[in-house]
């Protein structure tokens, strides 16, 4: 059986991940101490333009918060397009774990890291 979504518990552990106490998120997403509160209990529901604060707050999805996603994105703001495009290729290459050697770094992999190199030294 599946348990239900518990938005509050959500918001309540990001927010303690990174070390934001309900003040200082609710200064960010332009809400109320009191609102926070009443969210993290479950208590009121935010509207949906301080769900996007929230989800640019904690760098998730919306769909995340909602609990429709059960993965964190990974965020490409202020990346140039290079730099984009060596994240992609890192995750894709560290998904397919076929030809996968213990130990041994493949020429894939090898070629990623000397380009992520590059864009370090710019």
């Amino acid at each position: 059986m599946k348990t239900p979504y518990d938005f509050g518990m959500t918001i309540k552990n990001l927010r303690k991940a990174r070390g934001i106490t309900q003040g200082q998120l609710a200064e960010m997403v332009y809400v109320t101490n009191t609102m926070i509160s009443k969210y993290e209990a479950n208590a009121a529901s935010p509207t949906l333009e301080t769900v996007q604060r929230m989800a640019l707050v904690f760098n998730v999805s919306m769909d995340y918060l909602c609990g429709m996603e059960k993965t964190i994105n990974i965020s490409t703001v202020q990346l140039t397009p290079e730099q984009i495009q060596i994240t992609r290729d890192l995750v894709e290459v560290f998904r397919n774990k076929q030809n996968l050697v213990p130990g041994k770094i493949s020429a894939v992999r090898h070629s990623i890291i000397g380009r992520i190199a590059i864009e370090l030294e710019k």
